[in-house]
């Protein structure tokens, strides 16, 4: 049970749900008064956690032989983390397109809805245009590609890699993006000549989760005291506070997009810490489902907000009320998207049906 981390998993779940709110100001005409207008930033914390991972699964292998079969380990790994969520995938993407042509809907235009295979390929971000078909995918393809180039470098060089790169990585590369691009925000799908800065910013952010992890193992035999432990528990919520309020309220967060970035840089320090109170209080079965839904609800949402938008009676709320009838609904069909893929995995469905056209399938 301990093995997973209860408020990563909480907070993942979160964060889906305020990316959710985020997209949902399309029902608004893209005014500034939606829910958690600056939720973008959401994003950062899974490219972060995910390197912190990442580092954690690398740096723990038992394999200590650095140079053998490296590339046959990275693909295996790419593969595995692809084979988790991609079925989620390919069900939003037929259901998007079914929307789309079922309602005709008038800005997408057909070169876009067929140049939107690149999502479902798992390519966009390595600089294919006019892919707009479950654009929130371009998160999914950067972290892929950006894994596939880190893993076989991470577990060469090991803590070296870390311990001298890493640093410059994410200094020059946050520099960079500041100086071009002020916010975070905007700076998923642009071409700067030679990469896409989506690509570039999973790139840093990723580097960011090795430091912390880095962080991690240089405190981890420390013990603190009770007051020690209840100011670690305060900061870490108070400044994920801090993050949510800014991207509810303040009038233009991109403004403080590289320190709301520190802010969940240093909260995700201290919740892998594990020497927090809320460890042990939120490390349970009910969180830990939490998180993996939160895949599903990140891969789902456009779907729904599509559906809100078109279907009657929805389309005639409010704007809030749409809101709110998306995040439900996204939730209850995640839930029951979930239950139905692990049902098609435990019988092996896809197998059975390779089995009718592949010997030994």
């Amino acid at each position: 049970m301990k093995k997973r981390n209860g408020i990563i998993s909480l907070w993942k779940f979160l964060f889906a749900i305020v990316i959710v709110f985020f997209h949902c100001s399309s029902f608004y005409g893209g005014e500034r008064n939606a829910f958690f207008f600056g939720g973008y930033i959401c994003v950062e914390f899974f490219f972060i956690v995910s390197g912190f991972y990442l580092a954690k699964k690398v740096l723990n292998s038992k394999n200590k032989e650095k140079n053998k079969k490296i590339a046959q380990e990275t693909i295996e790994f790419v593969l595995k983390k692809i084979k988790g969520f991609y079925p989620y995938v390919f069900i939003g993407f037929i259901l998007s397109i079914l929307l789309i042509l079922c309602f005709r809907v008038p800005h997408y235009k057909l070169n876009e809805i067929v140049n939107s295979i690149w999502n479902l390929l798992l390519l966009r971000t390595v600089g294919f245009r006019s892919v707009l078909v479950m654009a929130q995918l371009w998160y999914l393809t950067a972290m892929i590609v950006t894994i596939f180039i880190l893993y076989p470098i991470l577990r060469k060089y090991r803590e070296n890699f870390i311990l001298y790169f890493s640093p410059i990585i994410v200094v020059l590369g946050l520099g960079y993006l500041n100086h071009f691009w002020l916010g975070l925000d905007h700076s998923y799908s642009h071409w700067n000549d030679f990469i896409c800065t989506g690509l570039l910013r999973a790139f840093i952010e990723l580097n960011i989760g090795f430091l912390i992890y880095m962080i991690n193992q240089k405190f981890k035999n420390v013990e603190y005291t009770q007051l020690g432990k209840w100011v670690l528990t305060l900061l870490g919520e108070v400044l994920m506070m801090v993050v949510l309020f800014i991207i509810s309220f303040v009038d233009a967060p991109k403004y403080y997009d590289y320190v709301m970035l520190l802010f969940i840089a240093i909260a995700i320090t201290i919740f892998v810490s594990e020497k927090t109170y809320e460890y042990d209080v939120l490390s349970v079965k009910l969180f830990f489902f939490l998180e993996k839904l939160s895949m599903p609800i990140f891969i789902n949402h456009t779907v729904v907000i599509s559906f809100v938008t078109y279907i009657k009676p929805f389309s005639q709320f409010i704007p809030k009320n749409q809101s709110v009838i998306t995040v439900l609904l996204t939730i209850v069909f995640s839930i029951a998207e979930f239950y139905f893929i692990e049902y098609m995995r435990k019988k092996e469905i896809i197998k059975k049906i390779k089995s009718l056209f592949v010997i030994n399938a």
